[in-house]
């Protein structure tokens, strides 16, 4: 799995593990974890790249990693934990400006069609036109996440060290 100092990814999952098991239940589960952890990598895709070149098993990373792996073929299951997943959001905006580059206005419009969702569809589970596994989702806290990342990553290195 993808060390979270280094991965802001697994920041998020483990940040989204603590909302929705609780800190002690959350670092109940991790510590049994660490003990079988093959190795910390430093980007949310490299396990499920790992898994996919049989460098690994079993490798853990959010869901699109997985999923990616799988439509191009290779022998790869993503599982979503049963529990739920954590999430995150991924957006386009323009700055409101005096002057808009029309450029960025074409970019913005082709990247928020129909058209461009349905090519995010087969890639993504969930997508903001509302297609998807939203049942999969927890209730995901952003404001506490920010407020306890220092937190979250000094108890992570505590327990587990920079590295393995």
């Amino acid at each position: 799995m993808p060390h979270p100092a280094s991965s802001d990814t697994e920041f998020l999952t483990v940040a989204g593990l603590l909302q929705l098991r609780g800190e002690t239940g959350s670092w109940d589960f991790f510590e049994p974890l660490h003990a079988n952890m093959d190795r910390y990598v430093h980007f949310g895709s490299q396990p499920a790249q790992m898994a996919a070149s049989g460098e690994t098993v079993i490798s853990i990373n959010f869901g699109y990693a997985g999923i990616r792996e799988l439509l191009q073929g290779t022998p790869v299951e993503a599982i979503l934990p049963a529990g739920g997943s954590r999430w995150d959001m991924e957006a386009n905006a323009l700055i409101r400006r005096d002057e808009i580059h029309p450029a960025a206005l074409t970019f913005l419009n082709w990247a928020i069609s129909e058209s461009t969702f349905a090519r995010y569809a087969p890639h993504y589970d969930i997508i903001a036109t509302g297609g998807g596994n939203v049942a999969q989702l927890i209730e995901n806290d952003f404001a506490w996440t920010a407020r306890s990342r220092d937190t979250i990553l000094d108890t992570w290195t505590e327990r587990f060290g920079t590295s393995q």
